[in-house]
């Protein structure tokens, strides 16, 4: 057939352009079924529903609004005859009970938890459905029992308390007009109080844009993913260089499902340690397993403890000295004389310096003697000397910067002995009256070149 017609003649047909196959529903066939032909089926209202037409019917009573208050028991006449009804399987078949599994997920120990457990009742008559607890956890389940009127949607309240850490898998029976028993499946992961930090592993690095006192500080999230409050505490393990570094606040309370801040701040400088670790401890708020230690501060004996490892990361710093050289010239014995020089920063990262040694000999004081230099900006030292004898002096003092090698400063200066001259050498006040006042000015010169 296709080599019969397949010719060279356009009749200016093109694929799919505007053709479309029929859609055919079953509205349409069941219009063109004579239903007088139709068979009719024996017990035909007794079969079960099909599925479209259950969930149909499900979806009409999940749009209405939920029974509450009812009977625990039968009262009237009505619903007694209606619960001792033995139901066929299609009347059993249009009551819904459900979620068949009700996962509860992770929970904490000792801490109730509430899932509901819907029915829906298509019939139009009177059920008694009743909750069968034999578990310890499921004791504060309420209400037990329900008398649930045709056409409603009802809730039972399933309140889980676990009193043992592990995994909990347990079947919860049910039981329709005191025959028909079913079984809901009850699952939970009974855990000790936790919380979950954002990262084991802070690294805390400095910030050119903000202050120095305010660049190397870092936040940890906390979060709570149990149902239970979490009380916590950090607690510094402090090493034999000690520790720079703080966190804050220190203790405190997660509430379920909640996130808290706490700030590491790194206190720097040359001789401080840029590692440290905290040790979290997590217990209930509830919980009395805490044991005293000799600062009088409580810490938990609690099975959930977390580690934090903090680090600092200090940039290179770009700095240069301008005088390397403080030359005093020449000093006067006894007395304080003052010199400084500068540090300029003119890198990106703060810098923090030491001096090797403030008191590098007798009578000298260098000041400050270990500090920060912000990124951009400059400080000044100060150099004070107090000579006591009458020498030449070259000292050597070492600066050191953290991450740099030590610079070396020199200062030099000659102490010399001040020379005074007073012109006169006698005073003659003449005669002064009895309990009067007399006064003469007189000079003193100073002939060296130092004050």
């Amino acid at each position: 057939e296709h080599k019969k017609y397949d010719n060279d003649i356009d009749l200016g047909i093109k694929p799919a352009n505007g053709l479309e196959s029929p859609h055919i529903t079953l509205a349409d066939v069941e219009k063109n079924v004579n239903k007088a032909i139709i068979p009719s089926y024996p017990n035909w209202k007794y079969r079960l529903p099909t599925t479209s037409e259950l969930a149909e019917q499900e979806q009409a009573l999940l749009s209405k609004p939920i029974k509450e208050g009812l009977n625990s028991v039968p009262t009237t006449q009505k619903e007694k005859n209606d619960c001792a009804i033995l139901l066929s399987p299609s009347q059993l078949f249009k009551i819904v009970v459900g979620p068949p599994e009700l996962n509860f997920g992770e929970v904490c120990v000792n801490a109730p938890v509430t899932k509901f457990l819907s029915v829906l009742n298509n019939l139009d008559q009177f059920i008694l459905v009743q909750i069968d607890v034999d578990s310890s956890a499921l004791k504060m389940t309420s209400p037990l029992s329900q008398v649930i009127p045709g056409k409603s949607h009802v809730q039972f309240s399933v309140t889980f308390e676990p009193t043992e850490i592990g995994l909990y898998q347990r079947s919860l029976s049910y039981i329709i007009n005191n025959f028909y028993r079913h079984y809901v499946k009850i699952i939970a992961d009974v855990r000790v109080p936790t919380v979950q930090l954002s990262t084991e592993k802070l690294l805390i690095r400095s910030l050119p844009h903000l202050l120095a006192e305010d660049s190397f500080r870092k936040v940890v999230h906390l979060y709570n993913p149990l149902n239970a409050p979490a009380e916590f505490r950090w607690i510094p393990i402090v090493g034999p260089r000690g520790t720079a570094f703080s966190i804050r606040p220190a203790t405190g309370i997660i509430e379920p499902y909640q996130t808290i801040d706490s700030e590491v701040v790194w206190y720097g400088s040359t001789q401080a340690p840029l590692e440290n670790y905290f040790t979290l401890y997590i217990f209930s708020t509830n919980d009395s397993r805490k044991v005293a230690m000799n600062n009088n501060s409580l810490v938990p004996n609690s099975e959930t403890a977390l580690t934090l490892q903090c680090i600092a990361q200090v940039g290179k710093a770009k700095f240069k000295i301008p005088e390397k050289r403080v030359n005093f010239g020449l000093i006067p014995i006894n007395m304080i004389t003052k010199k400084s020089f500068t540090i300029v920063n003119e890198g990106t990262n703060h810098l923090f310096y030491q001096i090797t040694d403030p008191n590098p000999c007798s009578g000298v004081i260098i000041s400050p003697a270990n500090g920060l230099v912000s990124a951009g900006s400059q400080t000044s030292i100060t150099i004070e000397v107090t000579p006591i004898e009458l020498i030449k002096f070259d000292i050597k003092f070492g600066l050191k910067v953290l991450g740099q090698r030590e610079q070396e400063i020199r200062m030099t200066g000659d102490v010399v002995e001040p020379t005074l001259n007073i012109p006169e050498t006698e005073f003659n006040f003449g005669g002064v009256p009895i309990l009067m006042k007399a006064m003469q000015p007189f000079c003193i010169e100073n002939k060296n070149k130092i004050n």
